[in-house]
């Protein structure tokens, strides 16, 4: 039934798109939040491998991160993927964090599938405005539509590393990516 799909859906911590064309980039990563310096809000996400991503916090993961989360752990952060304007360095916003072991036991068991939240992955959606094949590059742009109409569509591009079978530059990708 459609109401099991939607409990589903509020299972996983990246929803499917809400529209055909919904621009967006976010994903999960696997590490611990180190604080920069006295701010909670800015910090660095240090992965597995020891690499190290700036990392800020956004909005409600705030409180969280301040009154329920161990940050001596690892956490599987819900995040959007960002690159300054003219620097290729990614760092993260983080929005969220993803517990499974807050969902009820006979469901984590049935969620053991492809759907299962991974360490890694992203979902990029977005127009492909450069291409490199012998670098095997692409540059994705990716809209974000204001909150108000005052204001202007702000945009901001994603690097990523692959191949395309066909001419990818000039459309609309929905990309799944580790």
């Amino acid at each position: 039934s459609s109401t099991v799909d939607l409990a589903k859906e509020r299972e996983h911590p990246i929803p499917p798109p809400s529209h055909p064309r919904q621009y967006r980039a976010i994903g999960l990563i696997r590490g611990k939040y180190e604080l920069s310096g006295e701010q909670l809000t800015q910090g660095t996400l240090i992965l597995a491998d020891g690499t190290n991503i700036e990392a800020v916090l956004l909005g409600r993961v705030i409180s969280l991160v301040k009154n329920h989360l161990d940050l001596e752990r690892n956490h599987l952060w819900v995040v959007y993927p960002r690159t300054k304007q003219n620097e290729e360095r990614l760092h993260v916003q983080i929005v969220g964090v993803w517990e499974p072991e807050t969902l009820r036991k006979e469901e984590t068991s049935s969620t053991q599938s492809k759907d299962e939240p991974e360490d890694g992955y992203f979902s990029i959606r977005g127009e492909v405005i450069y291409y490199d094949r012998e670098q095997e590059t692409a540059i994705v742009k990716i809209k974000q539509f204001p909150k108000k109409e005052s204001e202007r569509v702000k945009f901001f591009k994603l690097q990523l590393k692959g191949t395309f079978s066909e001419k990818p530059i000039r459309h609309f990708w929905d990309f799944k990516i580790e």
